[in-house]
């Protein structure tokens, strides 16, 4: 157990709760369900005539691990087609009914709570793969706000990321973090802008960031800071970014390519599946049709039904964007972590961008289905089954890090065709 005297949190933390069985998803559906050591032992020990049998023939111990870690689990629970089973027909867990809630493991206790420890302070948000989460976050009209109190908080899981400020590892500036992510965040909620022209700005930023090299973290980091928030102020990116050109063909092959190379993996919600269908339909897509239809398709549903709505809901995406840079200590990740592979501040950026870039290719073609009854209902269900499908999915990230990088896309000019439309 940690304990914490500070902590840091979204506004939004306070007002979630778990809507159990009236969600419209579930948790302990298309997951692996991760049991950590202490809880694992409890359960060996636990005479209830319902559970014992069922703790002994679906809770294994992972061949993999290497010690209580949430990166190699200690032990999983082995699923019946995707499914918890757990899980009661009114979609409730047999652990938590039976026994109480402490007797839950940690991944089942916490999610769909995030946390983080920087210096000490309990950073708390929401993975917005919940569908209850991804409301709270995404549908605030107002800049995403953050509390700092003093209450103090305690933590089961011991394996939580870390950032320390007070030195430097793995030749990263952690010691400028809170300025560097203050920066970002203030850059992705500049209204100001258009949301595309933010992330341009953010991988120009990216790219002389990860230029620094330790010796001159001191000086440079500081200037940087400063030089990007007076060109931001000044307007001086705007007229190169509206003057570069737009690539719609690149942009949705690309899109297109990474969006069945995930359909090929393993569990995919029929929430997503849906999405994905009706993506495919608003841009006429089908075997073997082509390229050059639904390049036009595509045009043709992003001005007609998707900027418009967008004109009006871009805080939708902006919030979506400011919780993912909170909740993943972007772009410089956590120090010495167990379970985050070391990635360089720019390929944290590229990831960021795929994110964002996916969600908006897949949006086009649903505003493209559902023309003017395209609505905030459809943009949450498919930013919230898009997370669990993918955002919580590292290998797959990584496989379409190095397609990008493969395809020359890792650079400004590729997070250009990427996001302008």
């Amino acid at each position: 157990m940690l304990s914490f005297k500070k902590i840091l949190e979204p506004q939004y933390f306070q007002s979630f709760h778990c809507i159990a069985g009236d969600c419209e998803d579930s948790c302990c559906i298309g997951w692996d369900v991760v049991i950590d050591q202490a809880t694992y032992d409890a359960y060996q020990k636990c005479q209830d005539a319902l559970l014992k049998p069922l703790f002994c023939e679906h809770i294994l111990i992972n061949d993999k691990s290497v010690g209580d870690s949430e990166y190699v689990p200690y032990a999983i629970v082995k699923m019946n087609h995707y499914i918890c089973p757990f899980l009661t027909d009114e979609r409730l867990c047999t652990i938590q009914k039976t026994l109480n809630e402490e007797a839950l493991s940690i991944t089942c206790e916490t999610y769909p709570r995030a946390f983080n420890n920087v210096d000490g302070v309990l950073e708390r948000s929401l993975y917005i793969s919940c569908p209850e989460a991804a409301r709270l976050i995404l549908l605030n009209t107002k800049p995403m706000q953050f509390n700092n109190c003093e209450s103090g908080a305690e933590v089961r899981n011991s394996q939580i990321p870390i950032v320390n400020t007070k030195y430097d590892a793995h030749n990263k500036p952690y010691r400028y973090f809170g300025e560097i992510r203050a920066f970002i965040i203030s850059l992705l909620q500049d209204r100001t802008y258009p949301l595309w022209q933010r992330l341009i700005i953010l991988s120009f930023f990216c790219s002389r960031l990860e230029q620094v090299t330790a010796e001159y973290y001191e000086e440079d980091i500081p200037y940087l800071i400063s030089y990007f928030t007076e060109k931001i102020r000044t307007g001086e990116y705007r007229e190169p970014m509206i003057n570069a050109g737009t690539d719609l063909e690149m942009q949705l092959q690309a899109m297109k390519f990474l969006i069945d190379y995930r359909l090929q993996g393993e569990f995919i919600s029929d929430q997503f599946l849906n999405c994905i269908n009706e993506f495919m339909q608003g841009l006429c897509f089908s075997e073997g049709a082509s390229l050059d239809i639904a390049v036009m398709k595509y045009a043709e549903a992003y001005s007609a039904y998707y900027q418009p709505f967008m004109q009006k809901h871009e805080y939708i995406l902006e919030n979506y964007l400011v919780n993912y840079v909170y909740k993943n200590l972007f772009p410089l990740g956590p120090q010495e972590s167990t379970f985050y592979e070391q990635r360089s501040m720019y390929t944290e950026y590229t990831v960021l961008v795929l994110h964002y870039s996916m969600i908006r290719t897949l949006l086009i073609g649903m505003a493209g289905y559902h023309r003017d009854e395209f609505s905030a209902k459809h943009v949450i269900k498919l930013i919230q089954t898009f997370a669990k499908a993918i955002e919580h999915n590292l290998p797959y990230l990584k496989q379409a890090v190095q397609f990008i990088s493969a395809s020359d896309m890792n650079n400004i000019a590729g997070a250009t065709i990427l996001v302008k439309n």
